[in-house]
């Protein structure tokens, strides 16, 4: 299994995904409700242990489309998703519970920007909201 794999099979236990719709790879439709793990750019080599083994480091941007409008109470809904998709993460990795891992083992996933708006569809009924985390893991020689 990829990183990735392991990544989207963690996320999709996130009680605030329940009912919501399927996390893509790579894709964000337009229509409101969808998710997409996206792989960010990044130096992957965290550090070199002195056995060889490495810490590594795995950036991704987890995004989300919801309906949009003017109405407050949607904004603050879509807003309210990543506060509780943050606060899981916390909590996540407060009780070590991470993503496994094929090859490595996780160590901690650290939200690296905070969730905001990044842009708004052509027809001004969808939004695209994004948060940036990076997992962490080492792998042995």
């Amino acid at each position: 299994m990829t990183i990735v794999e392991s990544i989207r099979n963690y996320i999709a236990d996130c009680p605030a995904l329940e009912n919501l719709g399927a996390i893509a790879v790579d894709y964000l439709t337009e229509k409101g409700n969808v998710f997409s793990i996206e792989p960010s750019p990044n130096q992957p080599l965290a550090r070199t242990y002195i056995n060889g083994d490495t810490e590594r480091q795995f950036v991704f941007v987890f995004a989300a489309r919801f309906p949009y409008s003017d109405e407050l109470m949607n904004n603050i809904d879509n807003t309210g998703f990543f506060e509780d998709f943050s606060d899981w993460i916390f909590e996540k990795n407060l009780k070590k519970e991470l993503p496994v891992l094929d090859n490595g083992e996780a160590t901690k996933i650290e939200i690296i920007s905070a969730p905001h708006l990044s842009g708004v569809a052509n027809d001004i009924t969808t939004a695209r909201y994004e948060i940036t985390l990076t997992l962490i893991y080492d792998m042995e020689v």
